[in-house]
């Protein structure tokens, strides 16, 4: 991330390349859920809530960029034997 888009904490989320945005709440509900002190359970539900509103007013790109990676998906048919199948890009 450029040194402009740190200025503030609205802008480094917004700068946030997708795959880093999952990493952060998986960090933050680490945090909220595991730590012993009820102030750091705050702050990260706090900004979670502020991630969230700020991601929630643009457009999603995470899986439309040609850097995307490929995604294997498993998908178990009836006969309960799972089949690996590749997703498509739309």
């Amino acid at each position: 991330m450029e040194g402009a888009a740190r200025l503030n904490v609205n802008d480094t989320l917004t700068a946030l390349p997708w795959p880093f945005r999952r990493r952060l709440v998986l960090t933050l509900q680490s945090l909220q859920a595991f730590s012993s002190d009820p102030e750091v359970q705050r702050a990260a539900e706090f900004f979670q809530l502020k991630a969230a509103r700020v991601w929630a007013a643009m457009p999603f790109q995470g899986h439309s960029a040609e850097t995307a990676s490929r995604t294997t998906v498993l998908v178990e048919h009836r006969s309960g034997r799972p089949t690996a199948t590749q997703a498509k890009k739309l």
